[in-house]
């Protein structure tokens, strides 16, 4: 197996390179419409269970759902409830930094959501 990267993979990544935010956009939002491999993948690198949200600086994350979230009549979880997605990056409104809040910690922009 060979280590070279084929012509196509290089030309496609200079074809990403030279679009426009919107265009990507454009083209993620119709992949997402039309490929259900495409959005599964794309959901795992933008998404995370709302629980994983760091809300405050010095607080670990949480371990789970919060126990609110129970089925009264079974005593768990049901899968949308315990499977709420929210976006995994978010946009600072002081400092205008790309940020992961899974990863929002001390170490943050002080003006981050905490």
């Amino acid at each position: 197996m060979s280590d070279e990267v084929a012509p196509e993979h290089t030309a496609l990544s200079e074809a990403i390179n030279q679009a426009s935010e919107e265009t990507l956009r454009l083209i993620l939002h119709d992949l997402v419409e039309t490929c259900q491999v495409t959005r599964e993948r794309l959901a795992m690198f933008l998404l995370v269970d709302e629980f994983e949200v760091r809300t405050f600086a010095r607080d670990p994350p949480p371990f789970g759902p919060a126990s609110s979230q129970l089925d009264s009549s079974r005593g768990e979880s049901s899968d949308s409830e315990r499977r709420k997605q929210v976006p995994r990056f978010a946009l600072c409104a002081a400092c205008e930094q790309e940020y992961d809040v899974t990863e929002n910690t001390i170490r943050s922009c002080w003006y981050h959501p905490r």
